[in-house]
């Protein structure tokens, strides 16, 4: 099978290293795997050789921004999903890409799946209103918990498959040897955010 992870970028991040095991997993199963990203061009994680990488807008953290800069961005989207084949799947990953997408659903002809990392409670209003208008337009909708697809499922027509994942782990991470001796420390790692709600911890 063919599938483009579209995402904003993919310097660091929760779901940006998500996406790498996913990309990296999928491509070990004999499958097509490409990443596009909206912005930037580092990669925090490390990718199988395998998996095809475009970037839409390279240079984007490190020029001036401007009105133009965001027309050129429009342009750039709408032209990758409008090449996007009709026996493909294309996955948007955060809230940027997912608007991109639901907004130019009409010329993308491969199958369309929203993957929501988020709370988007925590979204500005004009996010929620949107997602609420064309989430619909997607044919699946995936999300971390059950009380963020709660949110989605009243916007979700009949045709749109939803399904509840949560995070993936990676193996290679917990088969890594435990040193013999450890001392018990509490960590937490996390933009410093409400969001985060470290003072919870």
């Amino acid at each position: 099978m063919n599938i483009n992870f579209f995402i904003t970028s993919l310097g660091g991040g929760g779901a940006e290293r998500v996406i790498s095991n996913l990309a990296n997993y999928l491509v070990s199963r004999q499958h097509r795997v490409s990443i596009t990203v909206l912005r930037g061009d580092d990669d925090t994680y490390k990718l199988d050789k395998n998996v095809a990488r475009e970037n839409l807008q390279p240079r984007y953290y490190r020029e001036e921004k401007s009105r133009f800069y965001r027309l050129k961005e429009v342009t750039a989207i709408a032209r990758f999903l409008k090449r996007q084949p009709k026996e493909s799947l294309t996955v948007a990953f955060l809230e940027l890409p997912i608007a991109y997408s639901l907004v130019f659903r009409k010329l993308c002809k491969s199958k369309l799946v929203i993957c929501e990392r988020n709370n988007p409670l925590f979204y500005s209003l004009g996010y929620r209103k949107l997602f609420e208008m064309l989430v619909h337009r997607a044919d699946g909708c995936t999300c971390q918990t059950k009380s963020i697809m709660e949110w989605y499922e009243p916007k979700l027509k009949n045709t749109t498959k939803r399904l509840v994942i949560p995070n993936a782990l990676n193996e290679d991470i917990l088969s890594s040897p435990i040193p013999e001796t450890r001392e018990k420390v509490i960590m937490s790692m996390g933009r410093l955010e409400p969001q985060k709600n470290h003072k919870m911890l």
